[in-house]
């Protein structure tokens, strides 16, 4: 819990000192900002870098040309788990934990309308910094690559993503990906 705190801190000192952030929400106390992508990718595996199951996630998206990788950690429950989409591989998708590796299913509908936002993205790396207490901490990162290149990185260490009023048409197709994949 200790590392966690520490590491909440040491994001929000790093996010609010970067001198290229745009705020593109209109929440006084949880908004979304653009930071550079090298920032963004070294803060949160700065945070994940404490397992080598993580790190190697991570490593192995890398390789995917076309894909989406959600990573979560809840305080409490004491691991990660990942998504990860391959649209290369006939849409394979799997839930990953240090325990457990299932595949996941879409339907159709699931399907087409991730492709659509998939293919509509623009790039840009996003850090959403929240000062709302829910009782328990949340990590999620969300990175999108197409054609070997990462186009969308969002970064929250804090809460959801759903948990702000996006002025963003960029980040509202993100809110929609987490729709349709954060509960499978």
């Amino acid at each position: 819990m200790k590392k966690e705190i520490g590491l909440f801190f040491i994001c929000l000192i790093l996010f609010s000192c970067t001198t290229s952030k745009q705020i593109i929400s209109d929440e006084k106390n949880c908004k979304a900002v653009i930071v550079p992508s090298e920032d963004l990718i070294s803060s949160y595996k700065s945070f994940i870098s404490s397992c080598d199951f993580n790190i190697n996630q991570f490593a192995d998206f890398d390789k995917i040309k076309n894909g989406i990788l959600l990573y979560k950690w809840q305080e409490g429950t004491g691991s990660s788990t990942f998504l990860i989409i391959n649209f290369e591989k006939e849409f394979s998708a799997f839930s990953k934990g240090e325990k457990f590796n299932r595949e996941v299913y879409f339907s159709q509908k699931e399907q087409s309308s991730l492709k659509d936002i998939f293919q509509s993205l623009q790039k840009e790396s996003y850090y959403q910094s929240c000062i709302i207490a829910h009782g328990h901490s949340s990590v999620y990162v969300l990175v999108i690559r197409r054609n070997d290149e990462n186009i969308v990185q969002y970064y929250s260490p804090f809460t959801s993503p759903y948990g702000i009023n996006i002025l963003n048409d960029n980040i509202k197709s993100i809110q929609k990906i987490f729709e349709i994949i954060d509960y499978k």
